[in-house]
């Protein structure tokens, strides 16, 4: 399942698109895409720092996402609060995608 965010300042598109490999992995492509800010060559330049800049937070963040994706468990009844939303609803949608066989999947 692909996701894809926009935002305004500059205007950018990103695409993230997770494929399950195997029980311990996950391959992740990111696309950008940067609205140009300008033909002339100043502006050209600047749109590519920005581009760059882009990718090295996209960097950072991941770095600091697999911390987190490392340690991550499945808790077959997790204690949830009205703030976490239709969260029951997606995890028996998301269930259909489930491997099989994946022994910390137990009472999922």
């Amino acid at each position: 399942m692909g996701r894809v965010k926009e935002s305004v300042q500059p205007r950018k598109t990103q695409l993230e698109l997770p494929i399950c490999i195997d029980f311990e992995t996950t391959e992740v492509t990111h696309s950008y895409s940067i609205r140009k800010l300008g033909d002339d060559d100043a502006s050209l330049a600047k749109t590519q720092r920005v581009g760059d800049a882009l990718i090295r937070d996209l960097v950072k963040q991941v770095e600091e996402d697999l911390v987190i994706l490392d340690r991550k468990i499945c808790q077959p009844q997790p204690q949830l609060s009205e703030a976490d939303g239709p969260i029951v609803q997606f995890r028996k949608w998301a269930k259909q995608f489930y491997l099989e066989g994946d022994p910390r999947a137990v009472n999922r």
